[in-house]
């Protein structure tokens, strides 16, 4: 397919097809990694790697992979409140954590639609809260939105496991951390997420 617009007046569509076989790859990907994580999980084979890093570079790179897999007008507007950026954390949980929030923002937001994550250390807590403006979580489904498997009726069209949010929640548990959420149906959800760091952070 990508063949038929060698020519440089085709070289959007060109792209276009790209980003799609690209975000294909990707969605596939997630999916394999989130049974994985399970199995994992479950047999105990996941511990926590802590290791100290800059706050604020490690999640503007995420940030930018993510421009990259996703729609070029969808963007997400990364803050960091405080001077102070660097913590001791297992960078690979975190990863997965903010990867899975910020996919579903997305994913669940359309195109003209921005993402706004906040991040803070203060008081040997990280705290992230990520906020779209998407379809929302009807009422009665959220009290069920952390289970295995589940997914909220009017997400039911839209690619996804319904693992995600276990999986993080799972992490979360792991690390000792916390995550809540506010959401009201086709006006958004906001998710914020604690995480304690260790105390021979420079924090």
């Amino acid at each position: 397919m990508i063949a038929r617009y060698h020519d440089p007046a085709h070289e959007e569509k060109r792209n276009k097809h790209i980003n799609i076989i690209k975000q294909a790859v990707h969605n596939l990907t997630n999916i394999l990694n989130e049974f994985l994580s399970l199995d994992r999980m479950e047999e105990g084979g996941i511990v926590c790697h802590p290791s100290t890093f800059s706050l604020v570079k490690f999640v503007s790179e995420l940030v930018d992979e993510k421009h990259i897999l996703y729609e070029q007008e969808q963007r997400i507007i990364y803050t960091h409140k405080g001077k102070t950026d660097l913590i001791r954390l297992d960078k690979d949980i975190l990863r997965n954590i903010l990867i899975n929030l910020l996919s579903n923002a997305m994913k669940y937001s359309s195109i003209d639609k921005k993402i706004y994550l906040t991040t803070e250390l203060k008081d040997k807590i990280l705290t992230i809260v990520i906020q779209d403006s998407g379809i929302g979580i009807p009422q009665a489904d959220q009290k069920h939105l952390f289970e295995r498997f589940f997914r909220a009726q009017n997400a039911l069209t839209i690619q996804g496991t319904g693992l995600g949010l276990n999986i993080i929640k799972k992490y979360l548990n792991l690390m000792g951390g916390s995550i809540h959420f506010k959401s009201q149906e086709n006006i958004g959800t906001t998710f914020t997420v604690g995480i304690p760091y260790e105390k021979n952070s420079t924090n």
